[in-house]
């Protein structure tokens, strides 16, 4: 059969021999499919398999932007994936929590969405800052020799305004110092207008507006919506993005 090869390679490389055999099983049956012994639409199959094999198992990015998040409670995860949820995965790829990421991973992509949220003394995620796993306090260090050069970064943080107000959404600005420190362009300043807070080194030197998207789970939830949608029109131009 001349198919059979890119079966093989699925089983081969997958380690999933069932799924290989269904996944030909599938295409064998389609009306589309290539003719028998058409050597070159057996070399296009095996190629488009390695490619999504490649991708699934080596990291190798599709999408043009990757969006990375440290979370604690799960709250900045879902602000990621609603973020996902507005744009397919040629657009951007899924939100991937940042414990897990590599800095070859991490600079693949030519736009990057970061969220974190801040912990205690306005630090962000990780065990420094008694976390139960490691976050971007230890991605940081491990992406310290990175080169970020011609990238676009936006940035969002949650906080909470009235428990933590003199430290609302601090862990904005470590990321916005890491990543313009190693030559990224930071777009996305958000208006502190409509906030109550004391102090946070996550704004600018003029006071009108946060580094990055700031989020109020605790306080102001009925905003999250609003200011994201806000945000991401914000953003558009220089990620390129059709809403």
């Amino acid at each position: 059969q001349s198919h059979r090869p890119a079966m093989l390679l699925v089983a081969l490389l997958e380690g999933e021999p069932q799924s290989g055999a269904i996944w030909y099983k599938h295409f064998r049956q389609s009306p589309k499919r290539p003719k028998r012994k058409e050597p070159l639409s057996t070399i296009m199959v095996m190629v488009y398999t390695l490619i999504i094999v490649v991708h699934r198992h080596e990291g190798i990015l599709l999408a043009r932007i990757g969006v990375f998040f440290g979370t604690t409670t799960g709250q900045t995860r879902k602000v990621a994936k609603l973020i996902k949820k507005r744009f397919d995965d040629e657009t951007m790829d899924a939100p991937v929590n940042i414990n897990r990421v590599s800095a070859e991973q991490f600079c693949s992509y030519s736009h990057l969405i970061l969220g974190t949220p801040t912990m205690g003394e306005g630090q962000l995620p990780g065990l420094g800052a008694e976390c139960d796993e490691e976050s971007w306090d230890e991605a940081l260090e491990r992406f310290a020799d990175v080169d970020l050069t011609g990238k676009t970064v936006a940035l969002f943080g949650l906080g909470d305004q009235v428990g933590y107000s003199l430290e609302f959404v601090d862990g904005l600005r470590d990321l916005y110092d890491f990543v313009t420190d190693r030559g990224a362009k930071v777009v996305g300043a958000w208006p502190t207008e409509g906030y109550d807070f004391e102090l946070s080194r996550a704004v600018n030197d003029e006071e009108t507006h946060f580094v990055g998207l700031a989020l109020d789970q605790d306080n102001q939830a009925e905003l999250t919506a609003e200011r994201l949608e806000s945000w991401l029109k914000l953003i558009a131009p220089d990620f390129s993005l059709s809403l």
